[in-house]
């Protein structure tokens, strides 16, 4: 499958390959770069494109999360923070192969959760919830018995998520119960689905093990 590369420098993704077997598989392709026409900001300076036929692409991510969460002993030869380009593209591989096209972060999550059948929407920032006029990208919204929730990057899958939950906790030593908002970081597209899954399900264990006192 025919990929466009915006996660990794190409020279480290060269150097980061045969660690994980995958030089025979992933084959780097001589064509002009993509201009970057959007706006957006990039994580690399020219993206370009590679042809990928990844045998076993599940258990590369599932290695590659071993690597980026230092639960292995693989060499990766290079600094930890740039081995997360790498586990972003393998990421961005597998949700290419699901969908059958390019996508971005927050619309796969988007189109995943209405698959599970979640009461989700997917609304702009600027037009459908308040937010500043000059905001430009889509949220995702939800509501459950915990409270209300939204999630959103601002510059697109090169930008980190941003998950937001509004919910009553009970406070410390008085047992009051207070209306308060949250938010977090979730690492990658797979950490946001699963905040997204346990919150809309109103899985309160999940937030308690994370350190929210939930009502």
């Amino acid at each position: 499958m025919k990929v466009l590369v915006t996660e990794i420098e190409k020279e480290e993704l060269i150097e980061f390959l045969p660690i994980f077997g995958l030089d025979s598989q992933i084959t780097i392709l001589e064509e002009p770069p993509t201009p970057n026409n959007d706006g957006k900001k990039l994580s690399i300076k020219e993206p370009y494109y590679i042809d990928e036929n990844i045998a076993d692409l599940k258990r590369m991510i599932s290695l590659g999360a071993d690597a980026d969460y230092g639960r292995t002993q693989i060499h990766l030869g290079k600094d930890q923070s740039k081995f997360r380009g790498f586990f972003e593209l393998l990421l961005n591989i597998n949700k290419q192969r699901e969908m059958g096209y390019p996508i971005m972060d927050i619309e796969y999550i988007y189109k995943k959760g209405v698959q599970m059948n979640l009461p989700i929407a997917l609304r702009r920032a600027s037009v459908d919830l308040d937010f500043a006029s000059d905001t430009d990208y889509f949220v995702i919204i939800g509501e459950s018995e915990i409270g209300k929730m939204q999630l959103y990057q601002k510059d697109g899958d090169f930008s980190e998520f941003i998950f937001v939950m509004e919910y009553d906790k009970i406070k410390k030593f008085t047992k009051k119960k207070i209306h308060t908002t949250t938010h977090w970081h979730p690492i990658d597209y797979q950490a946001a689905i699963e905040d997204m899954l346990a919150f809309m399900n109103q899985d309160k264990e999940y937030f308690k093990k994370v350190g929210l006192k939930l009502k």
